[in-house]
């Protein structure tokens, strides 16, 4: 059995955080650690994109796209595609990559 109290705000998350710090301090608790969950959440992710060649039911997913896996890139790596857009009038910041 689970109990938790849940509050929907219309608030950014930098200042949710703000008023959470704001609120624990008037009740006279502090914050001893920060942990920077979306550099957290983004480096896990990364690494189970990475990573996923390595399970059998990650391999699966992977044959339904018809890709071996993934591999980290850079921005330079797409220097052909950005010299290519470029030459054929295309703007990528204006571009409907949707197609929407």
């Amino acid at each position: 059995m689970t109990y938790y109290f849940a509050r929907t705000i219309q608030s950014g998350f930098d200042d949710a955080i703000e008023r959470v710090k704001k609120a624990l301090s008037a009740e006279g608790f502090g914050v001893l650690t920060e942990i920077d969950v979306r550099e957290t959440l983004k480096k896990k992710l990364k690494d189970a994109l990475l990573g996923i060649h390595t399970d059998p039911d990650g391999q699966t997913v992977l044959k339904q796209f018809g890709v071996l896996k993934f591999i980290e890139t850079t921005e330079k790596d797409y220097e052909p595609v950005h010299a290519l857009a470029v030459k054929a009038g295309i703007d990528l910041k204006k571009y409907n990559w949707r197609n929407e």
